[in-house]
């Protein structure tokens, strides 16, 4: 949470006057998928359905998770 990125991220997301869901694009691999995993569940912790969190994997570097705020229309 005292990460910049998760609290402007999570602010954003209490702000948006839509429902959003979060993309976490991460590096492919094991490595990577562990990463994003642990995120996600830091994410989870914090009140996020899991159903607004979608893990893709491929993102742009090795060495970064990127995180996007995502307009959704829900299931």
């Amino acid at each position: 949470v005292q990460m910049p990125p998760l609290r402007s991220l999570m602010s954003a997301m209490k702000k948006a006057d839509y429902q959003a869901r979060i993309l976490l694009r991460y590096p492919g691999g094991e490595e990577g998928a562990l990463w994003a995993n642990e995120l996600r569940d830091w994410f989870v912790a914090l009140g996020v359905p899991i159903k607004q969190l979608v893990l893709q994997p491929g993102s742009d570097s090795d060495q970064n998770v990127v995180l996007v705020l995502e307009k959704w229309e829900g299931d």
